[in-house]
């Protein structure tokens, strides 16, 4: 687990590209999320976990996700984090295996 953040950034933002892992062993493919809606779970230092959107910038074929953090929101220590894609019927598909990610104080 590497730092990614810095607590009390607000210009920090968490990208990611959403791809659908084949269970034959083959490249993972990039989600088309057109038509999709992103949500981040987001628990900060085990606490219980907070929903938040995400934007799906254009293209959405190119399958990638963001979050930008707002005041208050990067706290030193440890983050987990859990994404899923909402289609248009209301299907669910979640992350398989949520993040851990460090977020160092300011010197």
């Amino acid at each position: 687990m590497g730092v990614e953040f810095v607590a009390g950034n607000t210009a920090a933002r968490l990208v990611r590209i959403c791809k659908d892992d084949k269970l034959d062993g083959s490249a993972p493919a990039i989600i088309d999320l057109t038509g999709m809606t992103a949500k981040l779970r987001i628990a900060v230092n085990n606490a219980a976990a907070v929903e938040k959107t995400m934007t799906i910038p254009s293209p959405a074929t190119q399958g990638q996700v963001e979050y930008p953090f707002l005041a208050g929101e990067l706290v030193a220590g440890t983050m987990k984090t859990e994404i899923d894609l909402i289609d248009g019927a209301g299907k669910i598909i979640t992350q398989l295996a949520p993040e851990t990610i460090a977020v160092r104080a300011k010197l």
